[in-house]
C-alpha cells in the first residue's frame, strides 16, 4: 500500500464522499420513521439507521428538533441504540427552546450511559419545566453520577414542600395498587396485563380515565422530588441518608415523594433509617413501599413483618412482601417464598418465582419445577427464567 500524500488524499476524499452518501441515505431513512406506510417498513428503517451508526446521528438529531416528531419516540430509540456517538449532539440539544424536546433528550440519557452527559443533566435540574427536571433527575441516577448528589439532595428538599390535606388528597387504595403495579412492570414483565385486568375486574377505577386531563403544578413538583429520591437511591451515596430520612418521615410531604424516599432508603440499607421505614407501615399511603424496602436492611426484625404480610388479604401487599423477601435474601426467606409459589394470585406467584431466581438458593429448584404444574404458559415462562438464573 502506497502511503504517499497523494494516496492519503485520495483515500480521504473517498471516505468523505462515502460519509456524505451515508448521511444522505440516513436522512431518507429518518424520514421513513415518520412517513413509511407500515410498522415493518419503519422497523427496517430504524434497524438500518442503527447499523449506519455515527453518520446517522446528525440527521436524527435534526429530525428530533421538530417537537411534534420528538414525541413519537422513533428517532429517540434509534439514537439510544447508537449510543456514545450521539452524546455530544444530544447534550447540545438539551438547550433546545421546546421543553418537550429537552425532556425527551434528558430521558434518553437513562439509556445512554456516558459521563459526558452529567454536567448538562445537572444543569437541567434548574430547568423551568418540571418534566425536564424530572427526566434529568432520573438520568443522573441511572448515570450513577456521584458528584451530582448535592444537587439531587437540593432538588429533593426543594420539591413539594407544601402541606397536603390527606383527607382530600391522599391516594385511594386502588390508585396505590395501580401505581405500584406500574412501577414494578420491569419486574413483573408479562404479568402486567394480568395484574391490570385483575384490578379492573375487582372494581378498581381505571386511573387513566379517572385523571385524564387533570393538571396540577404541585403534582409536577412531586414527580420531580420522587425522581430525585430515585436517583439518590440508585446512586447509593451515604450523604443522601439523612435528607431521605427527613422526607420519608415527614407527614407533610406528598405520598409519592415519601414513598420513593422510602424505597431509596431500602436501597441504601443504612441502619439509621430502619425505624423510619418500619413506622411507615402504619401509613396507608406508604405501606407498600415500606414493605418492599424493609428487605434492603437485611435486618432480622424484617422477617417478623414478612411473616405477617405474606398471607395478607391484599394481593398487592403480598406482592410487596415478596419484594421485601427478595431483597432480604438468605435461607430464612425460602419458606415464605415457597408458600407464595402457590398463592391464589397469579401476579404474586410470578413475583415469588422471580424472587427465588434472584435469591439464588439451589433448594428452590424442586419447588419451582413442581409449581409449573399449576401455572399457565406465561407463569411457566417466568419459572423457566428463574431456573435459568439458578443454574447460571
Amino acid at each position: 500500500m502506497d502511503f504517499s500524500i497523494d494516496s492519503i488524499e485520495e483515500l480521504a476524499q473517498a471516505a468523505l464522499r462515502d460519509l456524505a452518501r451515508a448521511q444522505d441515505r440516513a436522512r431518507l431513512l429518518t424520514r421513513a420513521l415518520r412517513y413509511a406506510g407500515d410498522d415493518e417498513a419503519r422497523g427496517r428503517a430504524a434497524e438500518t439507521l442503527v447499523e449506519i451508526g455515527a453518520p446517522a446521528v446528525l440527521p436524527l438529531v435534526e429530525f428530533m428538533k421538530d417537537d411534534q416528531v420528538s414525541r413519537g419516540g422513533a428517532a429517540q430509540q434509534v439514537l439510544v441504540q447508537i449510543g456514545s456517538a450521539a452524546v455530544e449532539p444530544l447534550i447540545e440539544l438539551l438547550g433546545h427552546a421546546d421543553a418537550h424536546v429537552r425532556a425527551a433528550v434528558a430521558w434518553m440519557f437513562t439509556g445512554i450511559i456516558d459521563a459526558r452527559a452529567c454536567p448538562a443533566l445537572a444543569g437541567a435540574l434548574d430547568d423551568d419545566d418540571a418534566a425536564v427536571r424530572q427526566c434529568a433527575a432520573y438520568a443522573l441516577g441511572d448515570q450513577h453520577c456521584f458528584w451530582a448528589v448535592p444537587r439531587l439532595i437540593e432538588t429533593l428538599e426543594d420539591s413539594a414542600l407544601q402541606l397536603v390535606d390527606f383527607e382530600d388528597d391522599a391516594p385511594t387504595a386502588d390508585e396505590l395498587r395501580f401505581e405500584q403495579l406500574r412501577l414494578d412492570t420491569d419486574e413483573a414483565g408479562q404479568l402486567w396485563d394480568d395484574g391490570v385486568a385483575r384490578l379492573l375486574a375487582e372494581g378498581a377505577p381505571d386511573p387513566v380515565a379517572t385523571h385524564e386531563g387533570e393538571e396540577d403544578d404541585d403534582e409536577d413538583e412531586d414527580y420531580v422530588g420522587a425522581a430525585a429520591a430515585y436517583a439518590l437511591g440508585t446512586i447509593g451515596d451515604p450523604r443522601a441518608v439523612d435528607p431521605l430520612i427527613n422526607v420519608a418521615g415527614d407527614p407533610g410531604r406528598d405520598w409519592l415523594v415519601r414513598g420513593q424516599a422510602i424505597w431509596a432508603l431500602g436501597e441504601l440499607g443504612d441502619e439509621r433509617a430502619f425505624d423510619v421505614v418500619l413506622a411507615a407501615l402504619d401509613d396507608p399511603g406508604c405501606e407498600p413501599e415500606a414493605l418492599g424496602a424493609l428487605g434492603g436492611f437485611r435486618d432480622e426484625r424484617s422477617l417478623e413483618v414478612f411473616a405477617r404480610y405474606y398471607r395478607h388479604p391484599s394481593a398487592f401487599l403480598r406482592q410487596q412482601a415478596v419484594v421485601g423477601l427478595r431483597e432480604h435474601g438468605g435461607p430464612a426467606v425460602l419458606p415464605y417464598l415457597f408458600a407464595l409459589l402457590h398463592d391464589r394470585d397469579d401476579v404474586v406467584r410470578g413475583f415469588a418465582a422471580r424472587a427465588l431466581g434472584w435469591v439464588g438458593d439451589p433448594r428452590a429448584v424442586e419447588p419451582l419445577v413442581y409449581s409449573m404444574r399449576y401455572g399457565d404458559e406465561r407463569y411457566r415462562a417466568v419459572v423457566l427464567d428463574a431456573l435459568e438464573e439458578l443454574s447460571g
